[in-house]
């Protein structure tokens, strides 16, 4: 519908309302006029006092309007303050706010794309960019824009692989000089491996090979599920922060004798939790920049093996 056929159609509804304000598609109709001309600010009330008059039956059609209004409103915000950022030269700031564009309004794949293209090719953040594709490539509606996204996730693949790398080798070589805490919950593997420290805490990241010559490699198949962490300060001591690494892991154990009629291995869903503690602020940065790039790394690899 053209912006004229928009200006018609609520014009019409103002009649409407004005011959009988209980109607609540009168109301309805306004709404949605406006909300055609992106006029998100002006529809609401007219979708909100349609709310109030609506019967039971039709309270989806007019929830689903406030909602697709919200949305498209935060949807225009967001590109409209990517584009300024932009303009002033801010790309990474533009590219955070074309995702969260999408994240507003999930049918408008193009604009994660538009997200990515920016941490490839301006802000040479391989890293970003796959965080933008995977989550495209699993939630995009659009086959098109799924396969491009898929594209590209295979064009940084490379790049985001050798900086995990790199961030395990300064983990490995640095981390255990800058962290004075560890707390580590875990009922399977971590007390096998208290000599190796820090290698023994994030083994289960599939980002070491510390069990490479053990004899529980050829027990154990573990595969990560998830991985998260966050990096924020102490609730209860002064001047210390904490990351916090969350982990799904199965495990299955392969059994060494199977009696005909029984599974030759056992799955177990197990959830972990690994955290470390620093005086040091900026310490504590560099730390959890690095877990975040050997964790996407780990990601964007799509193998999720731990070994």
């Amino acid at each position: 519908m053209n912006q004229g056929r928009y200006l018609e159609a609520f014009s019409a509804a103002k009649q409407a309302i004005q011959i009988d304000e209980s109607r609540y598609t009168a109301y309805y109709y306004a709404a949605f006029a406006l909300f055609g001309r992106d006029l998100f600010d002006d529809a609401l009330p007219y979708v909100k006092a349609a709310l109030t008059r609506v019967p039971l039956q039709d309270q989806p059609a007019v929830g689903r309007l406030i909602v697709a209004i919200k949305q498209k409103r935060a949807f225009s915000e967001k590109v409209a303050a990517g584009d300024h950022a932009l303009q002033q030269g801010q790309v990474a700031k533009a590219a955070t706010l074309f995702t969260e564009a999408w994240q507003a309004l999930p049918a408008r794949g193009d604009m994660a794309l538009k997200a990515a293209r920016l941490w490839i090719d301006r802000a040479r953040e391989p890293i970003q960019a796959a965080k933008v594709l995977r989550d495209l490539g699993d939630k995009a509606q659009d086959a098109t824009v799924r396969d491009e996204a898929q594209r590209l996730l295979d064009q940084v693949r490379p790049a985001v692989q050798a900086i995990g790398e790199e961030a395990l080798r300064w983990l490995s070589e640095r981390a255990p000089d800058l962290i004075f805490y560890r707390h580590r919950k875990d009922d399977y593997s971590i007390e096998k491996c208290e000599s190796l420290k820090f290698n023994g805490s994030i083994m289960y990241l599939r980002l070491t090979r510390t069990f490479q010559d053990s004899k529980h490699v050829n027990d154990y198949k573990i595969d990560l599920i998830d991985i998260d962490s966050a990096l924020k300060p102490s609730e209860s001591e002064k001047d210390t922060w904490h990351i916090t690494l969350h982990s799904k892991i199965e495990f299955r154990y392969q059994h060494s004798q199977v009696a005909e009629g029984f599974p030759d291995s056992t799955l177990e869903t197990s959830t972990k939790e690994i955290s470390l503690r620093f005086h040091d602020h900026e310490a504590a940065k560099k730390v959890a920049k690095a877990f975040d790039y050997a964790i996407n790394a780990a990601r964007v690899s799509r193998t999720a093996r731990l070994f």
